[in-house]
């Protein structure tokens, strides 16, 4: 009898109480037999650094039930939601999963099913709203919804950015033998600030608490494994937030004089950062800068992002060249989850070591991961003025 395999594309950013949830759906409602994680690595969709390295963040998702946890690149963990999770449905499928699973604030899949045919299918009426709107100043968001609401459907799915990136994870199934399941968030939104003691708080508000070091109303939030991981890190100052990259990205503003070379930036975005860069103080505050009503905060974040780690147009191309499925790096597994690996049909590694078989446009996105974890190293070196491994030295979790 063939398997039945689970998918979760995510940051675990960190792993909550809500990420748990998915778990245990995935092994108590589905009743999976294997559970796969697809999750970003160093830096995530938001442009932001994740606040844990990803070895550990990959341990933790594998102690609370996943049984293997591979890298989503670097190159679309902070892309748009169209590509984090067209390439995040790529690799699940390689790994053979029959089922994604992903929170939403909404959990009608029917909705989703036709919203994302709508986007698919793209007809005269949606296309010449969503280039007006778009040609009006409208962001690509606010485009996108009222190009839906001319076809005649209900658009307020898109008011929320986890409802977003679950429509692009639908749109990108288009193999039907793999079904998706939209599981309703409990509690308060994902942009709440504020922890929510009455459901599932978002990763976004257990890192504010964290900022405010209010520990023990994170650590409230996350499943004994994530929790305990989380109190070590914190301890020994090994946390990382945006506004520790503000000294690499104001030396990058500094040495450049077009930024119309990173991914996603357009010549007007250039034009704003040159125009504002002596106006830097830090990562945040010059996001909060260079935003108008044109553009989300969160594709600014992105874009400043692309420009500390070197993220360039071609990355994009070069991924799109390898249909959104360069490798499987594996960050953790357990130790009798490898005949996972038996049907995959792209290479497949543990360490950097180990990788072999890669296609000119995959070492490029390789080289962009080890990029990332470097970066993430010299953070965490300039946070505790303690040393930390680097990736060619690293290798994958076996768990018991």
């Amino acid at each position: 009898m063939d398997q039945r395999i689970a998918a979760i594309i995510s940051e675990f950013n960190p792993l909550h109480l809500g990420h748990k949830y998915l778990l245990d759906f995935a092994k108590k409602n589905l009743r999976a037999d294997r559970i796969i994680i697809i999750m970003s690595g160093c830096f995530t969709q938001r442009g932001i650094p994740a606040i844990i390295e990803k070895y550990a963040r990959a341990r933790t998702a594998v102690e609370c039930g996943a049984d293997i946890c591979v890298e989503l690149p670097v190159v679309a963990a902070t892309a748009s939601a169209e590509l984090f999770a067209k390439t995040g449905v790529s690799l699940a499928k390689a790994l053979g999963a029959t089922d994604i699973v992903f929170g939403a604030e909404d959990s009608d899949a029917r909705q989703f099913s036709r919203i994302s045919e709508i986007l698919t299918k793209e007809p005269d009426t949606f296309k010449e709203t969503l280039s007006a709107s778009q040609k009006s100043g409208l962001s690509y968001p606010l485009s996108m919804k009222k190009a839906l609401e001319e076809t005649g459907e209900d658009a307020s799915l898109l008011d929320s950015p986890n409802n977003m990136l679950g429509l692009m994870y639908v749109k990108a199934l288009t193999d039907k033998d793999i079904s998706f399941h939209a599981l309703r968030r409990t509690g308060k939104g994902h942009a709440y600030k504020l922890i929510d003691n009455f459901g599932y708080s978002s990763s976004f508000s257990i890192r504010n608490a964290l900022k405010d070091n209010n520990i023990f109303s994170a650590l409230s939030q996350l499943p004994v494994e994530s929790g305990t991981l989380l109190e070590e890190k914190y301890n020994k100052r090994e946390l990382v937030f945006e506004d520790d990259l503000s000294p690499l990205l104001h030396l990058k503003l500094i040495e450049n004089e077009d930024f119309t070379v990173f991914s996603d930036i357009s010549e007007d975005l250039s034009n704003r950062i040159i125009s504002l860069r002596d106006s830097f103080l830090c990562f945040n505050d010059f996001a909060l800068l260079l935003k108008t009503k044109n553009i989300t905060l969160s594709r600014i974040t992105r874009c400043l992002v692309h420009i500390v780690l070197d993220i360039r147009n071609e990355d994009i191309t070069a991924l799109e060249k390898t249909g959104c499925s360069p490798y499987i790096h594996i960050l953790a597994m357990k130790k009798n989850a490898s005949e996972l690996l038996k049907n995959v049909n792209i290479p497949v590694f543990a360490s950097l070591s180990e990788k072999c078989g890669l296609s000119p446009e995959a070492e490029r996105l390789l080289k962009k991961d080890s990029l990332a974890f470097d970066i993430f190293r010299l953070l965490l070196t300039k946070k505790t003025g303690r040393t930390f491994e680097n990736e060619s030295s690293r290798k994958f979790e076996l768990i018991d």
